[in-house]
């Protein structure tokens, strides 16, 4: 699950426990006012885009973790 935090400037990942529940947040900068998250494949793992409302530009986040 991934969340845009449009005033702190970040975007909060929590991962599923595979449960039913998350794990605490994880929260990544993404520019100035994020307000849209998109989901792209580049590398064969989901990464993220944000699109920022204050700044009228793109945030990409790639995913470098070692697990899928």
């Amino acid at each position: 699950l991934a969340v845009a935090n449009l005033y702190s400037n970040s975007v909060s990942v929590l991962l599923g426990t595979g449960r039913g529940s998350f794990l605490l947040p994880l929260a990544f900068a993404a520019g100035q006012g994020p307000a849209w998250i998109g989901l792209i494949n580049f590398s064969g793992k989901p990464d993220l885009i944000v699109a920022d409302s204050f700044a009228d530009n793109l945030t990409v986040l790639l995913n470098t973790a070692n697990h899928r």
